[in-house]
C-alpha cells in the first residue's frame, strides 16, 4: 500500500537517520532503535546520535498520523497502526 505524504515524511525522516548514523537508507531495525530512543533510551546509534530534534519531529508526525513506519522483512516500509505497532515493539523488547 502506497504511504500517505505525512507517512511519507516520517519515512523520510527516519530513513535520514539511519542515513546520518549508518550510512544506509534503511538500517535493519531502524523503527525500534527511533522508537526506543523516542521512549527515552540511548541516542547513539551507529557512527553517531540520534538528534533530539528528530526525534520530536517523528514523534510529531507519528502522533498526527497515528502509527509508526517499519520495514518488515525487506518488503520495504509500511505503514503500521500504532496499536499493531506498541504490540510488535512489546514483543521485539520480550525477545531481546
Amino acid at each position: 500500500m502506497e504511504l500517505t505524504p505525512k507517512q511519507r515524511e516520517l519515512y523520510d525522516l527516519m530513513s535520514e537517520i539511519s542515513e546520518d548514523c549508518y550510512c544506509a537508507v534503511w538500517m535493519n531495525g531502524n523503527e525500534f532503535v527511533i522508537w526506543r530512543a523516542l521512549q527515552g533510551g540511548d541516542r547513539t546509534y551507529g557512527q553517531g546520535e540520534i538528534e533530539q530534534a528528530m526525534l520530536e519531529q517523528c514523534r510529531q508526525l507519528a502522533t498526527e498520523i497515528g502509527g509508526w513506519i517499519v520495514w518488515p522483512d525487506n518488503e520495504g516500509e509500511r505503514f503500521m497502526p500504532m496499536d499493531q505497532w506498541l504490540a510488535k515493539y512489546a514483543a521485539n523488547t520480550e525477545q531481546s
